[in-house]
């Protein structure tokens, strides 16, 4: 795609057949890096939220409406079947790039337009799967002639291997083996720090907001209407609010997390365990000039050691000093 993102371009520097690659001491570079990228998306583990960059996200049913490409009939879910069963790849591929940069298009100072689109199509066992992968283009590459007979003859001209952002259809269930065909994976590198809207909307798939996101989204707009920074006015307000009934949102606000900070330490903790659990304690001094965060447990352990395999770190804890002398 070209350097300039307002009147972006786009080039198919070549097709890699399925025989193309088959392992062989002939195999070229280009071969060897496309084959790694999409093992590399086919094993992303989906739907962790506590890494939050690889989620499954369904068709919305504008997936299934005509496209607004050159007169086609095609929708977004009927290009990815095509692709899938291998179809007129080139022209299908070349569709959805287009779908791509009129997303691109609308989001500003998006420099999306200067990575490398890989369309791939695999099978494993007896079913058939087609992925999308961006990666970045090495630098200055979009200066090699695109019509070059050996464009695709060694991986460094052209491809980062670097996985940024992919989609896998259809969804597949690893320990089931189970397919979903209402469903796509999704993976974006950045994950809930940046979970780019574009990556997704621009073949009509719904939003997957994992909790935390949708706790930051909807206490940011809460924040904007008040006259402070500060979303609640005070800890009683907060205390005493059922968030999914006052912010009127389709997902659970309570699961999602906020971060403590004490004394220079921040402690990521659920909504609902500093609302609801009485092991967690949040208190002041007499005078308001300090805080306390008091965690609450009448068997605590200290294991030292990797998970499996681990030791404590005291052999006996009963000579604590009472909390009442600390304090």
């Amino acid at each position: 795609m070209s350097e300039d993102g307002s009147d972006p371009e786009f080039d198919v520097l070549g097709t890699l057949l399925e025989g193309d690659l088959e392992e062989g001491e002939d195999e070229s570079e280009v071969h060897q890096t496309c084959r790694r990228l999409i093992e590399d998306v086919w094993h992303k583990k989906y739907e962790r939220e506590d890494i939050a960059n690889a989620r499954n996200h369904q068709w919305t049913e504008n997936a299934y409406e005509a496209i607004d490409i050159d007169s086609s009939d095609s929708t977004p879910i009927g290009l990815l079947e095509d692709l899938r069963e291998g179809t007129d790849f080139e022209n299908n591929s070349r569709k959805l790039t287009e779908l791509f940069l009129q997303q691109v298009n609308q989001v500003p100072n998006e420099i999306a337009v200067l990575d490398l689109l890989i369309f791939g199509r695999f099978s494993r066992g007896n079913d058939d799967f087609v992925t999308i992968i961006k990666t970045p283009y090495i630098d200055d590459a979009y200066n090699i002639n695109p019509d070059a007979e050996d464009i695709l003859t060694e991986n460094e001209q052209v491809i980062r291997e670097q996985t940024d952002k992919s989609l896998l259809y259809p969804r597949h269930d690893g320990v089931d083996e189970a397919i979903d065909d209402s469903k796509v994976q999704v993976f974006q590198k950045r994950g809930s720090s940046n979970w780019a809207n574009y990556w997704y909307e621009f073949i009509d798939l719904g939003e997957n907001e994992y909790p935390d996101e949708l706790v930051e989204t909807t206490f940011k707009e809460r924040a904007a209407e008040g006259e402070s920074d500060a979303v609640f006015s005070s800890y009683s307000e907060f205390d005493g609010t059922d968030l999914d009934e006052e912010f009127d949102t389709d997902g659970d606000l309570h699961s999602g997390d906020i971060a403590i900070q004490f004394a220079g330490e921040r402690l990521k903790i659920s909504i609902e365990k500093v609302k609801t659990d009485d092991r967690i304690q949040l208190a002041r001094s007499d005078d308001g000039e300090e805080y306390y965060l008091i965690l609450k447990d009448s068997d605590p352990e200290f294991p030292v050691g990797p998970s499996g395999s681990t030791n404590p770190l005291f052999e006996d804890i009963s000579d604590l000093p009472v909390i009442q002398d600390l304090f």
